[in-house]
């Protein structure tokens, strides 16, 4: 009895009631997804995607498979997925805090149409990109009052220069500063991921000869620690590094020496650049293009014939000004009315926001975002905004293809959209119309986005062209002019040999969450930093031997109090290899307190500048360490040791056959993966795998069906190994089951059968690669507020008390064989029943027909799967290549998992380096 006491909770499901519809939309079946051509937005760049809907409600964000430049989904983009249910989001229009009623908010926004139309003083801050129906509305505002002033969140004024970089073309790749493999929207980042392997993109025969990265940066970022070749310097000796590479490339003799570089980085800088020299056409410098030293670089392009060949600059018509932050913070004081069309919380995030604090609520201020944050409280109205799921629009990518923006649901509340806002103010009487008020719920964006398209592209056929249009997500015949850039010579004087005394500091976007909302996200703030593994907290990074020198030990981080002149703040502090000297790396954007992580209290970036936006050198003894215990970090393991893959002396051997004709195998080329985290985010959205939260992960016990395990060698360089549930033909948890719940299937899967799971836990014990996770508590009634209405109906909710792990995405595989069994079926159609005549191949599912959430994700390329008795089949050659391995063969637990070790293209010039 006392058995049976201890065992009952562990054995509860979850209750759900299910309440069909009265009457359900005709295209709605139960269990099938309908996928939605839409677009999201990054750093003013637009995404295509694919929402897929159940029953109405967007569940996962997928790639839109026929858009030309479409590689996986990094994190940050499939985490906006969640962002849509969160249950913190801003719901009302607000006055000083205050909710107001429709006819108070009618009434306010009819007198600021009147102002934006007719007053002198009056300013609008646009959101980040070139959304060409944005710019018809504001042409339009403009029209009716010529001195409106317009402003971006960026420090200076845009450049209206777009770059997008071919990565198919580039073999030599030079990057400063930028992590290139790890921001979206430049280009196809996985046709690098291809050349940079040995086999090519569909491991059919070896390249001639492989690309080469190589980085210089001063924090190590996901591209850094996966180039062949990386230089560490520090922030301030940036410019000199360009101008020596100018040097070099360029053949300016005149220009000055420069004296704080060392004699290594030197020569360091003249064989890569002679590297790059040696393949004209087919070398470049991959830069942010809004930097500085964007003129230097660009000539350093046109020496290497990078310009067009790899390096694309398009001109962004405009007709007319937008001033940069700094114009806005000098002309605040002037301003009568501000309205804050920009959702990146500037006073939390901007290098100005001190200076934006103390003068936002001395005007007529309007706030539009999605939450009530930092700069809301600061403002004195708050107008709540649609997720970009929610609204209708239209936006460019890097090449000025119009991306088309569609809700797939409406939204739950009085949300408005930017360009609702915008339409409302032009107006006759001012008033604002938006999906949540207008008739039969279609947002005046929608007519004024189809006139617009329709006008400029002028169509034979009006109709079919603007639903082709929606059904593709964009239209490559509308895009920019290619142009060749050109700058006004620009000379550099090398930096002072001596730099400030002190730390240098270095404010940059966290790897995880790089848009200023997502601080909020908890699938984002779960997974661990794919540099120190740390999860749910703002991590500092330094270099090993400044660590030691502020008293830590070990490689264990730990808390950092700084002693700022605008207060004392607080860090987690972690070292980091590669880093370098005297210099610490602080993420952006993630103080302030959220609602998703009350508990974090870091500082916000902004509190590390001063007013006039200089960045603070930081004595040593302004800093004071403590250490962390055990309980408080959510922390992977730091695993610095050899990467345990071995080559096989002979191939492998070929999986056994199934009565099926399927065995399942998977294929992680390490070459290609960067550890991005994009797999675990698909997986959690396709396998509703519920948020456990900081204080669960800091006792080890993450739900994540995969894990990445993360490998540095002394000089920084990092092998990511994502590890999952490895599928073995010989599973060693099967046969210590007790009740016979892990079992295989006709496929040759290891089945997880969670109605009999009651929890013992020896499969876990019996695992060499501890890929099974235990649901210690009822994590999906703790998350069913913001989870809930996301999860996949096609997968089980698990309860507490159960084992459970990844399963191939093995829904996906059986709605494969039902859609081709229905096609096979379709095609004769027109037989009778005894007159069909199929043989057993005719059945079997082709190559392509089924992909993991992990595969579709991988923004690299680096996952095969399929059918491993296709002998056409991709995962079947990469299981044939020298470079396959599996983890712990000793075992011979055969797994249908398997490796391809990790190469890199060195430059035998820099052996000596």
């Amino acid at each position: 009895m006392a058995l049976m006491g201890i065992g009952a909770p562990a054995c509860r499901r979850l209750e759900k009631f299910i309440i069909p519809y009265n009457e359900a939309p005709e295209w709605s079946l139960p269990g099938l997804e309908t996928n939605y051509a839409t677009c999201l937005s990054f750093n003013g760049y637009a995404i295509p995607v694919l929402a897929s809907c159940y029953d109405g409600r967007p569940v996962k964000l997928t790639p839109t498979p026929i858009y030309p430049d479409s590689s996986g989904l990094l994190p940050t983009i499939q985490g906006a997925v969640l962002d849509l249910y969160d249950p913190h989001r801003s719901k009302k229009a607000t006055f000083y805090g205050n909710p107001v009623s429709p006819p108070e908010l009618e009434g306010a926004f009819s007198a600021w149409s009147k102002a934006i139309k007719s007053t002198n003083q009056a300013g609008i801050l646009l959101p980040a990109g070139h959304s060409p129906l944005i710019q018809s509305l504001i042409e339009q505002l403009l029209q009716k009052n010529p001195q409106l002033r317009l402003y971006t969140a960026s420090f200076t004024a845009p450049a209206n220069i777009s770059t997008r970089y071919r990565f198919h073309k580039i073999k030599r790749a030079l990057t400063i500063d930028f992590d290139f493999l790890n921001y979206p929207g430049i280009g196809k980042t996985s046709d690098f991921a291809h050349a940079h392997s040995p086999e090519g993109k569909d491991y059919k025969s070896p390249q001639s000869s492989m690309a080469r990265l190589y980085c210089i940066e001063s924090q190590v970022s996901i591209t850094g620690a996966h180039a062949d070749h990386r230089l560490t310097i520090r922030p301030s000796q940036i410019r000199d590094v360009v101008n020596t590479l100018h040097r070099h490339i360029v053949n300016h003799s005149q220009a000055p020496v420069s004296h704080t570089l060392s004699e290594h980085e030197k020569q360091w800088l003249q064989v890569c650049a002679r590297d790059l020299l040696k393949h004209p056409g087919e070398s470049a410098l991959i830069y942010p293009e809004q930097g500085e030293l964007a003129a230097l670089i660009d000539e350093i392009n046109d020496a290497l014939s990078a310009h067009h060949a790899c390096v694309q600059k398009y001109d962004i018509p405009s007709s007319y000004q937008v001033h940069g932050l700094s114009a806005l913070v000098a002309d605040i004081s002037n301003l009568d009315l501000l309205l804050l069309l920009d959702d990146s919380n500037l006073v939390l995030n901007s290098p100005l926001g001190n200076i934006l604090a103390k003068k936002l609520p001395h005007i007529e201020s309007i706030h539009w975002g999605r939450y009530y944050d930092e700069t809301a409280r600061l403002c004195r109205w708050h107008l709540p905004a649609t997720h970009p799921l929610e609204s209708w629009g239209i936006e460019r990518d890097s090449r000025g293809y119009w991306c088309f923006r569609q809700p797939v649901v409406l939204p739950n509340h009085a949300e408005v959209a930017a360009e609702e806002i915008l339409s409302g103010l032009l107006s006759n009487k001012g008033k604002l119309l938006a999906t949540y008020n207008s008739a039969k719920n279609v947002s005046p964006i929608y007519y004024r986005a189809r006139k617009l398209f329709l006008r400029t592209l002028n169509p034979e056929n009006k109709s079919e062209s603007w639903a082709q249009a929606l059904r593709d997500g964009y239209s490559a015949q509308l895009s920019y002019n290619l142009i060749k850039p050109s700058h006004p010579k620009i000379t550099f004087t090398p930096s002072a040999q001596n730099p400030t005394k002190g730390f240098e500091i270095l404010i940059t976007h966290d790897s995880r969450m790089k848009l200023s909302h997502q601080n909020r996200n908890a699938w984002l703030q779960e997974c661990p930093d794919p540099i120190t593994g740390i999860s749910w907290e703002a991590v500092v990074q330094i270099s090993p031997q400044d660590f030691r020198k502020l008293g830590g030990t070990g490689s264990r981080p730990m808390h950092m109090a700084l002693n700022l002149p605008s207060g004392l703040s607080h860090w987690v502090l972690c070292p980091v290899v590669g880093v370098a000297s005297n210099t610490l790396i602080f993420p952006l954007g993630l103080g302030g307190e959220t609602p998703c992580a009350s508990y974090q209290k870091s500082a916000s970036s902004a509190h590390l500048v001063d007013e006039n936006g200089h960045l603070y050198h930081i004595h040593p003894t302004n800093i004071a360490l403590s250490p962390i215990s055990d309980t408080e970090l959510a922390k992977t393991k730091d695993i610095r040791e050899p990467l345990p893959l071995h080559p096989f002396n002979t191939p492998p051997p070929p999986p056994s056959s199934t009565s099926s004709g399927y065995r399942w195998q998977m294929t992680i080329d390490t070459t290609r993966c960067i550890g991005c985290n994009a797999c675990i985010v698909a997986c959690r959205a396709e396998n509703n795998i519920p948020i456990v939260g900081r204080e669960q992960m800091a006792k080890g016990r993450s739900l994540d069906w995969i894990r990445i395990d993360r490998y540095f060698d002394q000089s920084g360089q990092l092998t990511p190994l994502p590890l999952s549930c490895q599928q073995c033909e010989n599973a060693p948890c099967e046969s210590v089951c007790p009740v016979n719940a892990t079992v295989h299937t006709d496929d040759g899967l290891n089945a997880m059968v969670y109605a009999r799971c009651w929890g013992s836990r020896y499969c876990a014990n019996n695992c060499p690669y501890k890929a099974r996770k235990f649901n210690f508590y009822d994590y999906a009634k703790a998350s069913h507020a913001q989870t809930n209405v996301q999860n996949n109906p096609n997968v089980t909710i698990r309860s507490r008390g159960v084992m459970e792990k990844c399963t191939y995405c093995v829904q996906k595989i059986e709605r494969a064989k039902a859609i081709h069994k229905s096609s096979v079926m379709k095609a004769h159609a027109s037989d009778t029943s005894f007159k069909i005549n199929l043989s057993a191949t005719d059945l079997i599912l082709p190559e392509g027909a089924v992909h993991t959430a992990c595969q579709l994700a991988c923004p690299m390329d680096a996952i095969s799967f399929g059918n491993g008795l296709n002998t056409k089949s991709m995962v079947y050659r990469t299981r044939q290549s020298k470079r396959f391995a599996t983890l712990l063969p000793e075992f011979a637990t055969i797994p249908a998992t398997g490796y391809l070790i990790h190469v890199k293209n060195p430059n035998p010039e820099m052996s000596d380096l």
